[in-house]
């Protein structure tokens, strides 16, 4: 039996829809890539946080030791989770920086690459990385997914030593960290420059951070976090860098930045 004109019309209509958007899940998709900063980035800067030289400053110099902090957000949101399909976004992101202190005996106390459902109103300095209120282990204003370089050892925050990265998700004790020295003796105050990846696969649920010295991405991870960050991740969010100093004058300096989020979502 021939097909009637109306379904052979509609049949080509179904045709078009896939031929010209196989997958629509896959138009959420979204990146950036900063070889330098300038004001035309659409960042919002909030605390120290300042813009010189084409890199972004999250801290100043100060002549006396001082706790302070600084952030710096993308200013638009971006799409981590399909509602109605019920899926999380993949995201990797890429950006090299130094860290540097006057007075290398206080150092302290580093920063961190967040994501936050909340455009973020700057909090805490010290080990709070700006992140979260002091008065509170946990951040009842500020929910947020965070990767931690911290450059002091807190031990109210069970941190391992001076010199490590860490998985902070809604609170300043870290779900794991890793001392950078156990994997290519990186060290993060050394005020040489730094390059980043973290990598987060929505289908493993596995979250891996590099870092090298040098621009090839090494092999190896220094920290791996098998995780499903679906029930934290909204549907969307800003992201972003936090800084602070703890009675110290150490500078957080983010030369370049990439982004982007991936996947069927």
């Amino acid at each position: 039996m021939e097909m009637s004109s109306t379904k052979l019309f509609l049949c080509y209509c179904l045709f078009l829809i896939l031929f010209f958007n196989p997958n629509p899940a896959r138009s959420h998709n979204f990146s950036f890539h900063f070889p330098s900063f300038n004001l035309t980035n659409h960042l919002t800067l909030l605390g120290d946080s300042y813009l010189e030289n084409g890199a972004l400053f999250l801290s100043r110099w100060s002549q006396v030791p001082s706790s302070r902090s600084g952030s710096a957000l993308y200013k638009n949101p971006i799409r981590f989770f399909h509602k109605d399909a019920n899926v999380a976004a993949s995201f990797s992101t890429r950006f090299t920086f130094m860290i540097e202190s006057v007075n290398p005996p206080s150092s302290g106390a580093g920063f961190c690459f967040f994501l936050s459902p909340y455009s973020h109103s700057l909090e805490s300095p010290g080990g709070f990385l700006g992140l979260m209120d002091s008065s509170s282990q946990t951040s009842t204003k500020n929910r947020f997914v965070a990767v931690e370089f911290d450059t002091v050892q807190d031990l109210q925050f069970d941190d391992p030593d001076d010199n490590h990265v860490g998985l902070d998700i809604d609170t300043i004790v870290s779900v794991k960290t890793t001392p950078t020295a156990m994997l290519g003796d990186i060290n993060l105050k050394s005020g040489f420059t730094i390059t980043a990846w973290i990598d987060y696969q929505s289908c493993k649920k596995k979250l891996e951070v590099f870092l090298n010295y040098d621009t090839p991405k090494p092999r190896t991870p220094v920290m791996v976090v098998d995780i499903d960050l679906s029930g934290y991740l909204h549907e969307f969010m800003f992201v972003g860098f936090s800084a602070s100093t703890e009675e110290s004058t150490e500078l957080h300096v983010i030369e370049n930045w990439s982004f982007h989020t991936f996947g069927d979502f």
